[in-house]
């Protein structure tokens, strides 16, 4: 993907990896040398990002931000290209206690392993888990405190289940996210 940005009066192309998209904004990691980035003003209007979906060019105008390596890319054209996911997505493994809302025979705990996670929930390897269950979860990212929540399972099949936070502390879902950003781009960088 190529971005052109207005750069010392005259444009530069910047060569990047997008890390996530959120609504209408492109998380941009630099695979160029990231000394261009200090050409950049930390905020620039009408630049371009091109790249090809589907086997067909897209150009899209917009604003780029920057804050060392990463780039913040937004669409102020209108033009959009469809989202899978609402939330970027990390995959990530790690374990979830989950405490049923509504007792189950039995159960007091069932303990599950993320498959990936994101700002708007996970989805795991298990086969327990029923559509419309509610349930509190708690779980540690490696950087804190345990992260405290209600989830509920929005798809589940026999070896899978997809779960949907209803429930979280406003700072617990930015910790979620700025983990999953941070995780992405360290694998941008090819380190982790």
């Amino acid at each position: 993907m190529t971005v052109s940005a207005p750069a010392d009066f005259d444009y530069v192309d910047i060569h990047a990896t997008v890390i996530a998209v959120e609504g209408d904004v492109a998380l941009l990691h630099v695979t160029d040398d990231p000394a261009v980035l200090f050409r950049l003003p930390s905020h620039a209007d009408g630049c371009w990002l091109a790249f090809v979906d589907k086997g067909r060019p897209v150009a899209l105008r917009g604003y780029l931000e920057t804050d060392w390596s990463t780039l913040r890319f937004g669409v102020s054209d209108g033009v959009t290209v469809p989202q899978e996911r609402m939330h970027a997505r990390l995959q990530q493994r790690l374990t979830v206690d989950l405490r049923p809302l509504q007792p189950r025979d039995g159960v007091d705990v069932i303990s599950v392993n993320t498959e990936d996670i994101s700002q708007g929930g996970f989805s795991a390897r298990t086969g327990v888990l029923t559509g419309g269950e509610r349930y509190d979860a708690v779980f540690f990212l490696p950087d804190g405190p345990p992260i405290l929540a209600t989830c509920r399972v929005v798809r589940a099949t026999e070896s899978e289940a997809a779960l949907a936070w209803d429930e979280i502390d406003a700072a617990d879902s930015r910790r979620i996210a700025d983990y999953v950003l941070d995780q992405k781009r360290r694998q941008a960088m090819g380190s982790r």
